[in-house]
């Protein structure tokens, strides 16, 4: 035990000889946010170690760790209700996994990644347990489902190679016989016409271009 307490000591002082504390304050919607990391004493634009944010109430919104200004191991994101609403794991800045929950904390959603891409869903539910339906999505490629936090279908993607890639459809309401908003999208740009329509249905409100990402053109319509 004496043993494993010296080595502590001296991988905290190997560690803070390398690196200083530094902290920065900011705001964001309006929001004060502040965090707090670690740099290289040699190049303060390297982040090494652990790193922490607060909201303006001092809350935590979310912590996790640097390795030469990459992101590594689990990164925890919290809601305002302080609960953890995401858990997303990193390789060298790229993301391994991720892990989605409730704003009060039920796990509803395992996702795993490969090369940094969507590749499956491990987990979907309702925040009772209950098992929903996530489309035909398999191995990067196919139309995977969206739900909100007690199950009710939200939205859809079409996948190709982990990155969107087709239509999008999204609903008013939660209700998935009145639809929101239909998009395409083209290797993970918004691309040609999007259509938002009025929450009881049916009349056009908005119509918005895109080129590849870009949008061209705005038309808004009085809907009836």
């Amino acid at each position: 035990m004496k043993h494993i307490v010296i080595l502590y000591i001296l991988l905290i002082f190997l560690f803070s000889s390398k690196t200083t504390k530094k902290k920065i304050v900011y705001f964001e919607n309006s929001n004060i946010i502040s965090e707090s990391f670690y740099v290289n004493k040699k190049d303060t634009n390297i982040r090494e170690g652990y790193y922490i944010s607060f909201n303006k109430n001092g809350d935590t919104i979310c912590w996790g760790s640097y390795n030469n200004n990459q992101k590594v191991s689990d990164w925890f994101y919290y809601s305002f209700l302080k609960y953890k609403i995401r858990k997303v794991t990193y390789k060298s800045d790229t993301i391994i996994s991720i892990d989605k929950y409730t704003s009060d904390g039920h796990l509803i959603r395992k996702e795993s990644y490969k090369n940094g891409n969507l590749y499956n869903i491990e987990l979907l539910t309702d925040r009772y347990g209950v098992d929903l339906d996530k489309g035909t999505f398999h191995n990067g490629n196919g139309k995977l489902l969206y739900y909100n936090d007690d199950g009710i279908l939200s939205s859809s993607f079409i996948y190709n190679n982990g990155i969107r890639d087709g239509q999008f459809l999204s609903y008013w309401n939660n209700d998935s016989t009145k639809i929101k908003e239909i998009g395409y999208y083209s290797k993970d740009f918004e691309d040609s016409i999007w259509v938002s329509y009025a929450p009881w249905g049916g009349d056009t409100t908005h119509v918005i271009f895109y080129d590849k990402g870009k949008k061209v053109k705005d038309v808004f319509y009085t809907a009836r």
